[in-house]
């Protein structure tokens, strides 16, 4: 049989940027960080998103109030 290879480098359209993630994400470099101590949540766990900090540590920035993403989240802790 014969081998045919099909090239497919300009059919290919470029995916959209995720203007709204990014967004999000500008918002959260620029928001003053949390204290794990006032963080209030109505469940036995929450979900807390950090940011890395120029010397490597993290900071805590936002509280994800998202119920189904907390249970993905402890899901895939793999504890």
């Amino acid at each position: 049989g014969v081998r045919q290879t099909l090239a497919f480098s300009a059919s290919r359209p470029e995916p959209k940027p995720d203007t709204k993630a990014e967004a999000a994400k500008a918002k959260l470099r620029a928001a003053a960080p949390i204290a794990l101590e006032t963080v209030s949540a109505d469940s036995e766990f929450a979900l807390v998103l950090a940011r890395r900090r120029s010397d490597g540590g993290v900071e805590p920035v936002a509280l994800v109030d998202d119920e189904a993403m907390v249970e993905k989240a402890i899901k895939r802790a793999g504890l």
